[in-house]
């Protein structure tokens, strides 16, 4: 490496004579891939966000194994005006 090589005007050398579809391409590959990234990102927050809101819409239902109650001195009334699943 004492032969005075550097890379950094070689790197110049090859990229000015490139061809300029090449130089294209390059350059907007480079220049998408943050753009990309980032879109990236937000979906995968978007979609966190969503699966969250649905959790949380999730459990405000019942279990599966709620029965309604019932109030002891009047059977045919309940505490909750939707019908019971065995009576519709």
């Amino acid at each position: 490496m004492a032969d005075g090589y550097n890379f950094a005007a070689d790197l110049l050398t090859t990229w000015r004579s490139t061809a300029d579809w090449v130089k294209a391409v390059a350059l907007v590959t480079f220049a998408t891939m943050p753009i990309v990234a980032f879109m990236i990102y937000l979906k995968y927050r978007l979609a966190k966000a969503h699966l969250a809101r649905e959790s949380e819409l999730l459990s405000f239902l019942p279990p599966a194994d709620f029965s309604e109650p019932r109030i002891p001195h009047a059977p045919g009334i309940r505490l909750v005006s939707r019908p019971a699943r065995d009576e519709a």
